[in-house]
Order: C-alpha cells, then sequence, then structure tokens
C-alpha cells in the first residue's frame, strides 16, 4: 500500500485522540479504507467507526523521534521475537527515510522508501558484503522485508505484515520493536 496522508480524495480519516478511535467516511460509497496508525485495520461501508487501538511497541511519529525509537528497542534486549513472524522494525536514524531494494547486494534497485518512524516488518536477516553506510556499525547485515511494490520507485510506502511479497532493507536504520531483533537467517541470500 502506498503511503498517504490521512486526508485522501476518497476517504476523509479523523483520528480522535491517541486511543485509537478512528472515523471513517467513503463519500457514500461501499469500498473499504485502510486505516493505519501504526497497525492497519480496515474500515468497511459508507459510513464507519473502527477502533484500531495503538500498538503499545510502534513509534508514534507525533510524539517520538529517533532517539526515542533506539532507546525504546534497548528495553527489549533481553526478549526474544515471538511466534513465525514477519517481526515488526521501527526505522529510526535515516533522515530521508529507508530505501527499500530489490536485493542486498550493490547492483539491487530501489523499489521504494518506507519514512522515518514507520514500522517495516521482517521476516529474515542476511550479509550479503554490501555495506552502504558504514557508519551505522551494523556491517552489511540486511533484513527481508514484507513489501508488495516491485516496480522502480523513490515513493514512501508502508511495509504491511500482509504484503504477499519481500524486498531488503539494510538494518543499520532498522530498531526492533517490542523484541530484541534476533529474527532468524534467510535460506537464501
Amino acid at each position: 500500500m502506498k503511503w498517504k496522508p490521512f486526508f485522501a480524495a476518497a476517504a476523509a480519516v479523523t483520528a480522535v485522540a491517541t486511543v485509537g478511535l478512528v472515523v471513517v467516511t467513503n463519500g457514500g460509497d461501499e469500498t473499504t479504507t485502510n486505516v493505519t496508525n501504526g497497525n492497519t485495520c480496515a474500515a468497511e461501508g459508507a459510513s464507519a467507526k473502527v477502533e484500531c487501538p495503538w500498538n503499545q511497541y510502534f513509534p508514534d511519529p507525533a510524539k517520538e523521534n529517533a532517539q526515542d525509537v533506539v532507546d525504546k528497542a534497548r528495553e527489549f534486549a533481553d526478549v526474544p521475537p515471538s511466534g513465525d513472524g514477519p517481526w515488526p522494525f521501527a526505522v529510526a536514524n535515516s533522515v530521508i527515510g529507508l530505501k527499500v531494494r530489490s536485493s542486498n547486494v550493490v547492483e539491487g534497485e530501489q523499489l521504494g522508501g518506507i519514512q522515518e518512524l514507520h514500522v517495516a516488518w521482517v521476516v529474515c536477516k542476511a550479509s550479503s558484503g554490501f555495506d552502504p553506510d558504514p557508519t551505522t556499525g551494523v556491517g552489511s547485515l540486511w533484513y527481508k522485508v514484507k513489501w508488495d511494490q516491485h516496480t522502480l520507485s523513490t515513493a514512501f510506502y508502508e511495509s504491511a505484515p500482509s504484503a504477499q511479497g519481500t524486498a531488503w532493507a539494510y538494518a543499520g536504520y532498522l530498531f526492533p520493536t517490542g523484541h530484541n531483533g534476533d529474527v532468524p537467517t534467510c535460506s537464501e541470500g
């Protein structure tokens, strides 16, 4: 799903406080509108009220900054990821957002990006030998993320846990949210 502001032409979305109550009005049609506030909740029908609670581990771009994300990640150093994945990681310290690429090697091409303080859903990790930013100290570690955008782009999109495809994102700007980040190694590079 391409990232778009809360106020789109097809739907007016109004967030009421940070508790998660969202009111959606779709101009009279019966289409589905996805409401994203760190979680994605579908609102169907011409008019709907959706309780879409904020995930406590996800960054709130209106209230947090990159250092808050890094500090919060440290609090979960002893908490392994639960379940079978994908697992949430927040983009921080990227300045201009995190590029998402077709592969984790130099020859890979940009398929879009994820905005600062937004979440990438990680499937696995792999080292490729390509370190695009040695100042981060993570070396050539990359995460395979859930990603549906597979044409070349520099636009921002969201990584959704339900995405059917995957792509690669550099680990230097991704911080685990609610776990320690010890995700499985990818079976293929």
